[in-house]
């Protein structure tokens, strides 16, 4: 999945206008994505954005027609992950609305420290 990222300039704003107060944008393997206490939460892959749903939300949304988990590119599954069907991606008032419920699942998990801590935390001798 590294690589350029080809999501049209339309989907790219829809994603920056959809980034929730208290949380971060930044990449993962060249895509943007959205993060919240080290935790990703939305990831754009070209024309398919994935969002991450607790157990309570994702069967609901696996429910409506086009809604899978989200393998972008068919080549990595992302544990807790669903797409958004390609026929939702303009429906801002749906894409807020999923965009908060993975927001507020996904804040509610443990944070993650941050790379630099992680690295330092697994280099101590005991």
């Amino acid at each position: 999945m590294p690589g350029k990222n080809a999501s049209p300039g339309w989907l790219l704003e829809t994603f920056d206008e959809l980034v929730p107060e208290g949380a971060n944008k930044k990449s993962m393997f060249g895509h943007p994505a959205m993060w919240v206490g080290g935790n990703m939460f939305v990831m754009l892959v070209d024309d398919e954005l994935g969002v991450r749903l607790g157990d309570e939300h994702k069967q609901e949304f696996l429910e409506l027609r086009g809604a899978v988990t989200f393998e972008p590119r068919g080549k990595c599954n992302f544990h807790g992950m669903v797409r958004v069907p390609k026929s939702k991606l303009k429906d801002k008032t749906f894409l807020r609305n999923w965009v908060e419920r993975a927001f507020l699942h996904t804040a509610s998990l443990p944070p993650k420290p941050s790379g630099g801590a992680r690295r330092a935390a697994g280099s101590k001798s005991k």
